[in-house]
Formats: C-alpha cells, sequence, structure tokens
C-alpha cells in the first residue's frame, strides 16, 4: 500500500520473538560436494524479474547525477513490477513476477524524497489503473518513509542493531508464531547516498553497506532488490569508486547529457554482472501523458530537435543530436535503418539530416542504396 502497512500484518518488538526468518541454517551446507552443478537446472533455467534488463536473483545498483529524475524512474519501475502487462519505460517486456511473488509485495524504502512528494508521483504514474485492479494492485506495494522512522540513518545496515531490526521490520505475518513468515518479492531502497551521509559516513562506505544489505536479502530470502545512489556528475561513474560497484550485480544508469541543464537530454544503460543483458544508453523522454518512455524513432526526432532548440551552444546541441542518430543506429545493429526511420518526417527531420550528413562525411555512419532509398549504418555494424 502507498499510504500505509498492510492491514493483515502484525508488529511486534524483535527483541522478542525469537530467530529471524530465512536466516542461514546448518543445512545450508547440506548439498553433496561433487560435480552435481554441471546439470542443476533446478531453477529451470534463466529467469527474468524483467527480460532482458533485471536477472532473477540479481541485485543492481541504479546511479545518476543529482536531481536527474531517479525517483520518477523508480515510480515507473515499481508500476511495471506490481501491475500485470505493464512495460518499464513502455520499452522492455512486462515483468515475469507470477500472482504469488506479487502478493508476496514489492517494498520501497525512501530514503530523502518528501513523502507527500513521493505519494504525487506514485499516484500520477498509478492513474490510468482501473479501479476494480486498484485496492488489489496498491496493496502489493509497501512504501516505507525513512523520514518516519527517525531518519536516513536508520536503514544503515552496517549498525548490527539496525541489522536486526529491518530484518523483522520487512518480516510479515499473521499471528507472528514463526510458522506463518513472509517477506517481499523485491525491495528497492531509493537514496543510499543519503542513507550513509545521515550516518557520517562517506561514499567510501558504499562497498561495506551493500555486502550487509546483501546479507539481509540472503538472510530474509528476498530474492530480488535494487539499491539507488549517486553517480559522479559526469554521470559516467558511481560515487565510491571500485569499492562500490564490487557488491552490485551490475550498473543500471540515468544520466543526463548536461547536469546543469534540467532539460537536457536523458538516457538509460545497463553495465550487467553475468547472467545479466547489455542495455546499450537509451534516449529517455516524457511522452504527452507525462509518463517516461523510450521514444520510437518519431518521438524522439520531435524531442532531439525540442532539445537542441534551447541548447544555448549550438555546436554542443548538434553534438547531442549525432549521438541521437548513434543511439538509434546502435540499436538497430546490423539491421540498419533507412532515412525516415532516422529522422521521422516535418518540421524536427531538418537538424537529425543534418547530423546524419556529418556522421557521413566522417565515416562514421555507412550509407548503400536499397530501392528508391537508402539503408544507413555504423561503420562497424555493415553487414559484409
Amino acid at each position: 500500500m502507498i499510504e500505509q502497512e498492510a492491514a493483515p500484518t502484525v508488529r511486534v518488538g524483535y527483541e522478542s520473538i525469537g530467530p529471524r526468518p530465512g536466516l542461514i541454517k546448518a543445512d545450508h551446507f547440506s548439498q553433496p560436494l561433487g560435480g552435481g552443478w554441471w546439470n542443476d537446472e533446478a531453477d529451470g533455467g534463466t529467469r527474468w524479474v524483467i527480460p532482458d534488463l533485471w536477472p532473477w536473483g540479481h541485485v543492481p545498483l541504479l546511479t545518476g547525477q543529482p536531481k536527474v529524475g531517479k525517483t520518477t524512474m523508480l515510480a515507473d519501475l515499481t508500476a511495471s513490477l506490481v501491475i500485470p502487462g505493464r512495460r518499464f519505460l513502455d520499452h522492455f517486456q512486462p515483468a515475469e513476477l507470477t500472482q504469488d511473488d506479487r502478493n508476496r509485495g514489492i517494498w520501497l524504502i525512501n530514503a530523502e524524497t518528501p513523502p507527500a512528494a513521493l505519494h504525487a508521483e506514485l499516484r500520477s504514474t498509478f492513474r490510468d489503473l482501473p479501479e476494480t485492479l486498484r485496492g488489489d494492485v496498491l496493496d502489493q506495494l509497501q512504501v516505507t518513509h525513512l523520514q518516519q522512522q527517525g531518519g536516513a540513518a536508520t536503514f544503515d545496515l552496517t549498525d548490527p542493531r539496525l541489522f536486526d531490526g529491518w530484518a523483522h521490520h520487512l518480516t510479515s505475518c499473521w499471528d507472528c508464531d514463526r510458522s506463518d513468515d513472509w517477506t517481499p518479492s523485491v525491495v528497492i531502497v531509493d537514496g543510499l547516498t543519503a542513507i550513509l551521509a545521515a550516518s557520517g559516513k562517506g561514499v567510501e562506505h558504499y562497498g561495506l553497506w551493500y555486502a550487509q544489505f546483501r546479507l539481509l536479502m540472503t538472510e530474509l530470502r528476498v530474492p530480488n532488490a535494487l539499491v539507488v545512489g549517486h553517480s559522479t556528475l559526469t554521470g559516467n561513474h558511481s560515487m565510491g569508486g571500485t569499492e562500490a560497484l564490487a557488491g552490485p550485480d551490475g550498473l543500471w544508469t540515468y544520466a543526463s547529457d548536461n547536469v546543469d541543464n534540467p532539460r537536457a537530454a536523458r538516457r538509460f544503460s545497463v553495465t550487467p554482472r553475468l547472467g545479466g543483458a547489455v542495455v546499450p544508453p537509451l534516449r529517455v523522454i516524457r511522452d504527452e501523458s507525462g509518463r517516461l518512455v523510450v521514444p520510437t524513432s518519431e518521438d524522439l526526432a520531435g524531442a532531439t530537435a525540442e532539445a537542441a532548440t534551447l541548447e544555448a551552444d549550438p555546436q554542443d546541441a548538434g553534438a547531442k543530436v549525432e549521438n541521437d542518430v548513434r543511439d538509434a543506429l546502435g540499436r538497430a545493429g546490423s539491421t540498419g535503418l533507412r532515412k525516415t526511420e532516422i529522422t521521422g518526417s516535418g518540421r524536427y527531420a531538418y537538424p537529425i539530416r543534418e547530423a546524419l550528413a556529418r556522421l557521413l562525411a566522417s565515416g562514421e555512419v555507412i550509407e548503400r542504396p536499397e530501392g528508391r532509398g537508402s539503408r544507413y549504418w555504423l561503420a562497424e555494424a555493415v553487414p559484409s
């Protein structure tokens, strides 16, 4: 639920309810040694939370510059997890969560966004949800605001006392007799940088905190989780350096081309750990309804031209249009694109046609005649 905890959930002091559910026991190591792993496909092969984006059982890190819109993106992500058939960014395939997975709950822990502002963003994201589904769907989304728990520092999992407290807080039960516990299928933590800062710790603690978070998810048998933190101002790297990247199962990046310009183009990409899928930089815009989407070629043409006219430096604006052409051709790969698929049509097409011409002249893009027109590829993707 967005406003309050699920009605049947019962909470009691963690000091009085005994061992945590899901705690690793001796039988965790009971599997005999040997080569049985070679034929072990007990999990049914590759399973995804969201196909070709988020592998089942992975705990990635999403980073972005300050105020780039990470929380707005999270609102769309949570909606895609709890609403069957909804596509994240209107681009990726619908989540592969079963109804049992959804009934376990999607738990969003908010470290720094004002509660009223987050609720408004979530209401906007869920505004088109049919009334007949609203109650069931919203009950699957649990939101905890750390401001209301004592501040962001209360989720500093490097403190053993807080670690134990959250192990019990994230556990739901009917009678709390340890026989009917359940924990969420997905936990999302928005605001790692704020959590550490409120605890008097710097970004060098990313790695230690992440290790404790992974341990917490393992003990509670929470299969999937996502943590959100800040990147450097360039948007290319997570704060915390190499230590910050040691723990996550891949890095999701949501970055602005120009952090000083609130209207600058934004891109989403994924560098996975083994078992994940590479997502090349995808342009993200707001559609007419205000939703974040990966645009079609025509939408991209309009958004690119509009962004270009808002840039103070025409040369810089032209470079951004060229990046968008590279992005479109990069996604097409060896299939290539026809000119109208790149530029669209109408008044927005002119700056993109100019950018395409510059890339042809530089040799980055290759053109081949096809029918009455031509097809275009990035030079490294031209089919032999």
